[in-house]
């Protein structure tokens, strides 16, 4: 009898940890280069393309194009450290860094393909409209290993919003190391209307510049191939992507 409750408890046990690795939504990206290095950068996240495939996201801006061949990519449980998922293709041509003067972030970008199941709770769905509201109430998923679900909420509002970018302002300041690529989700909608680039402080709080979801909806609707990651990342090999709206 106790036998069949301690097995009882395992099992709910295990129920209870896939619960909480179902609700994360940002993870540490791991990137194996060919030279033998491996590098964690950037905050990576899974988001649902129009056909409803799952596509891995974060920014492109840290990648480096010059160095050595980028192998694979993993997405890494932010309290786990454990991997989600790995990727060995991009999801069409990989973006590039964007530009802040003048301000155009609509490349920033690196989308990656998606072999297997991801728990649809970890999933985030793309805003779709072409620019978001001013004055509409966002939240930042910050990266936290000691937060329940590998994250907490922090909320703020979009300042501005043009087609080649969105400025957020945080209630509140933060530390912005290693958050590249970290979604902003709209409180309105609950879908992400951008990524993070770069940002800083203002008036004591953490302003975010983001590329625009209507980019990367863009990007993914876009992609003709998926290449390996050999091939388009490493030696500079990449064109840059057409941001151009059709």
């Amino acid at each position: 009898m106790k036998f069949s409750y301690f097995i009882l408890f395992l099992l709910l046990l295990a129920q209870v940890r896939l619960a909480q690795a179902d609700d994360s939504i940002v993870f540490q990206p791991k990137f194996e280069w060919a030279d033998s290095t491996t590098t964690h950068q950037g905050t990576g996240s899974f988001v649902r393309a129009p056909n409803g495939s799952v596509v891995a996201l974060t920014s492109a801006h840290f990648i480096n194009f010059f160095g050595p061949k980028l192998v694979q990519a993993s997405w890494l449980d932010i309290k786990t450290k454990q991997p989600i998922a790995t990727f060995t293709c991009s999801w069409g041509i990989p973006g590039r860094e964007g530009c802040y003067a003048p301000m155009d972030l609509r490349s920033d970008y690196l989308m990656l393909v998606v072999e297997g199941e991801i728990p649809a709770t970890s999933v985030l769905e793309i805003d779709d409209r072409e620019i978001a509201e001013v004055d509409e109430r966002v939240w930042f998923p910050n990266k936290n290993p000691q937060a329940p679900l590998g994250y907490e909420r922090i909320d703020g509002k979009i300042t501005e919003a043009q087609n080649g970018y969105s400025i957020v302002i945080l209630d509140t300041k933060i530390d912005l190391t290693t958050r590249s690529g970290t979604p902003v989700v709209s409180a309105k909608t609950g879908k992400v209307i951008g990524i993070l680039t770069g940002g800083g402080e203002k008036n004591c709080k953490t302003q975010l510049f983001l590329a625009p979801a209507h980019s990367i909806r863009k990007a993914i609707i876009d992609a003709q191939n998926h290449p390996l990651l050999q091939e388009v990342i490493g030696g500079d090999k990449v064109r840059l992507p057409d941001t151009r709206s059709s």
